[in-house]
């Protein structure tokens, strides 16, 4: 890589990691259990995965059900801007409290 796309990746990284810190924040102040990774993405364990993605879903929000990771209670959720991460926490807050 060129100096440049060097600069580029590691500052774009470093936003990413942060987004993801802001996003796992939000979700253990929901009193979720999250598990990061190097990733842009996290894991969250929300019990009926399957169900609640599919009501995010059908929100318009984009989440990955791990069930067919062999992990039925988690969702991998990934970095977001502010704005949208206030959005997901939201819809998620309404979803959880629908279906538990």
């Amino acid at each position: 890589l060129t100096p440049d796309s060097q600069t580029w990746l590691a500052k774009t990284r470093s936003q990413l990691w942060q987004l993801r810190a802001g996003l796992a924040l939000g979700l253990r102040e929901m009193g979720l259990e999250v598990r990061e990774s190097p990733a842009n993405f996290l894991l969250v364990r929300v019990g009926q995965a399957t169900r609640v993605a599919l009501e995010l879903r059908e929100q318009g929000l984009r989440v990955r059900d791990c069930t067919g990771f062999g992990l039925p209670e988690w969702l991998r959720l990934s970095a977001q801007a502010p704005e949208a991460q206030a959005v997901l926490l939201e819809a998620l807050q309404g979803v959880l409290t629908r279906v538990h």
